[in-house]
């Protein structure tokens, strides 16, 4: 054991039999690094979504650290998030019958868990071009993958958090330009997400890909990459660097372009460029006004009466078929303005009043759990309401969210939400 912290060691203990015991891997003896193959099959295999892979990933890195310190606030709240994910293991998906409808199958794909979450940049499904929203981001990495085509060695690296879409983007661009990908002989790195021999960590991975671009293969070679990767993993790739030496150039690029801390700079260089979701803003404020033109493209593309909005045509195939359930009706409320717009309202909130992360797959996976419910008996807390108030077990934003109760937080704005409350459970 290297981690100093030993209840933390041993809750991935926990967690590494739970996730054997509920899949086909052979259990071996327990490490951190056991851990992290076994997860890398499960990803692998499209039995463990990315966004899972990626915390367990980093939960190891941490486990392998000696020199790692945490605060007491900070191991409790480490503690707490993979004690959830533990429980969720070992109780595994608790189904009901919601999935045996059209809308239930559908939406499913949004939940983290569905095997849709599985985001690779050589797979683009049709439901993932539908759920495609165009933002600013875009533009940028379009221009950048434009200068690599052309150049005769690059790199250029996607910056972001845990499922911010670096690689539903790169998936996008990949089927938009695959004639010039292929021409161009592009490799694409998705950072832990993607390795070709699982007895490597991300680091050691992205180190051999990088091999070319360091200070005696610099003007050797044509390899153009572009690197999808998350903070905590470029700023271990930058610590490694320095450590092993030989990567002047990359070092000042990291350093100075300020892609390591999120400051963004000016400073360029011929061989590297970077486009970060860090300046990526998801809603605005203007006049005293909170508008998102994303959340709201985001929802209407599952929450519409559009013609070529998939959810809707199954759910009226449902109604058609007399098979609805709760979630129909959860489905159903979504589909008003009003309260779609007070959902929205809620998660600007959650944002700017308690910083609240939202990534483009967090808000898929909100969208899941506010109206499909895995509830065995189907009561009163199974409606939408009760899902987005009173379901902080959920997920962290649903947990944020309960703090935005309307019932306890009688503002001015909120109360719509309230008397829509009672509107719908006065129609029962």
């Amino acid at each position: 054991m290297v981690t100093k912290y030993t209840e933390y060691y041993n809750q991935a203990e926990r967690l590494y039999s739970a996730i054997v015991k509920k899949s086909s891997a052979n259990k071996a003896t327990y490490t951190p690094d056991e851990l992290r193959k076994v997860a890398w099959e499960l990803r692998k295999n499209g039995d463990m979504s990315d966004f899972v892979f990626d915390y367990i990933a980093n939960l190891t890195y941490d486990l392998d650290d000696s020199t790692l310190e945490f605060t007491n606030e900070e191991l409790a709240e480490r503690q707490k998030k993979l004690g959830d994910l533990i429980l969720d293991y070992e109780a595994g998906n608790v189904s009901v019958d919601e999935e045996e409808t059209k809308l239930g199958t559908l939406i499913s794909q949004l939940s983290m868990r569905s095997r849709e979450a599985v985001v690779d940049a050589d797979s683009f499904s049709d439901l993932k071009k539908y759920m495609h929203v165009k933002r600013e981001i875009q533009d940028v990495l379009e221009i950048e993958l434009q200068s690599l085509f052309k150049k005769t060695k690059g790199a250029v690296f996607l910056v972001g958090n845990v499922g911010d879409g670096k690689s539903h983007l790169l998936a996008f661009m990949k089927d938009k330009y695959d004639v010039e990908f292929e021409s161009a002989n592009v490799d694409v790195v998705n950072d832990a997400t993607e390795s070709d021999r699982p007895d490597q960590t991300a680091i050691e991975t992205l180190l051999r890909k990088l091999e070319p671009f360091s200070d005696s293969m610099m003007y050797r070679g044509s390899e153009r990459l572009i690197i999808a990767i998350n903070l905590g993993v470029i700023t271990n790739l930058l610590t490694e660097l320095k450590k092993r030496g030989g990567y002047t150039r990359l070092v000042d690029y990291l350093t100075k372009s300020g892609v390591v801390t999120g400051e963004l700079s000016d400073y360029e260089d011929e061989f590297f460029s970077n486009v970060s979701f860090f300046n990526q803003r998801s809603f605005e404020i203007e006049n005293g006004q909170t508008n998102s033109p994303f959340y709201e493209e985001m929802f209407n593309r599952v929450f519409s009466k559009r013609e070529n909005n998939p959810f809707y045509k199954a759910y009226k195939e449902d109604i058609e078929e007399q098979k609805t359930r709760v979630l129909h009706k959860n489905f159903e409320l979504m589909l008003d303005e009003r309260i779609k717009k007070s959902v929205i309202y809620l998660l600007i909130r959650a944002q700017i009043e308690y910083k609240q992360i939202i990534s483009a797959r967090v808000l898929m996976n909100f969208m899941y759990d506010i109206v499909f419910t895995n509830r065995e008996h189907i009561t009163y807390d199974s409606y939408l309401p009760f899902l987005i108030f009173d379901n902080p077990e959920a997920s962290t934003l649903l947990d944020t969210i309960s703090k935005l109760d309307p019932t306890s937080n009688q503002t001015k704005a909120i109360c719509s939400y309230a008397r829509f409350t009672d509107r719908f459970f006065s129609a029962l």
